[in-house]
C-alpha cells in the first residue's frame, strides 16, 4: 500500500494514546476529511469551533496540545499572497496562543500540514511561483516561529499523518 492511498481504518494506535487523547475537528473543514477522521480508529473525534487551527489533539489532562493547520496547495497560495496576509496573521495568532497556553502550563505544538493534490504530483513547492518563496515561508515557520511543517499527498494521506 502506498502512502498516497493509506487506509486510516487500519492504523494502530498505542492504547495509552487512545485513552489519553481528545481530537476535535473544526466544523469548517471539508466533509471528506471529517468523514475519514470519524471512520478512523481515533476514539470519539468531535466537531467544534476551534480558536486556532483546523484540528486539535490534546491530552485528556490538558497538559499538552497539538494544533494542526491544514492547507491545500491552493489555500496556502491564497493565504500567503492575499492583501491582508492571512497566513502570516495565522502564524502570529498561533504563536500567541502557544505562549498564552505555556503560561498556563500547557505545551502546544503547531503543525502546518500542506495537503497535495493528484497523489502528490502537486505539492508544497507548487504553492508559490518560485522555490525561494517557498523556502522563505518554510524558514519563517520553522526557524522564526518555531512551528512545524509536513506535507501529504492527498486527503487520505492527511488523515493517516
Amino acid at each position: 500500500m502506498s502512502a498516497a492511498s493509506s487506509d486510516i481504518t487500519k492504523i494502530k494506535f498505542k492504547s495509552k494514546t487512545v485513552k489519553n487523547a481528545i481530537t476535535v475537528i473544526d466544523t469548517k473543514e471539508p466533509e471528506p476529511l471529517q468523514n475519514l477522521l470519524f471512520d478512523s480508529p481515533i476514539p470519539n473525534p468531535g466537531l467544534g469551533t476551534l480558536e486556532v487551527g483546523d484540528i486539535l489533539i490534546k491530552k485528556i489532562d490538558d497538559t499538552a496540545e497539538m494544533i494542526i493547520e491544514r492547507k491545500t496547495v491552493h489555500d496556502l497560495y491564497n493565504s500567503i499572497t492575499s492583501d491582508y496576509s492571512h497566513a502570516h496573521s495565522q502564524v502570529e495568532r498561533m504563536y500567541a496562543y502557544q505562549q498564552a497556553k505555556l503560561e498556563q502550563g500547557v505545551y502546544v505544538k503547531v503543525v502546518w500540514l500542506v495537503e497535495g493534490m493528484n497523489d502528490g504530483a502537486t505539492g508544497l513547492y507548487h504553492s508559490l511561483p518560485e522555490p525561494k518563496q517557498v523556502d522563505g515561508w518554510v524558514n519563517y515557520l520553522v526557524a522564526i516561529s518555531d512551528q512545524y511543517l509536513v506535507t501529504s499527498f492527498n486527503v487520505e494521506h492527511t488523515c493517516s499523518l
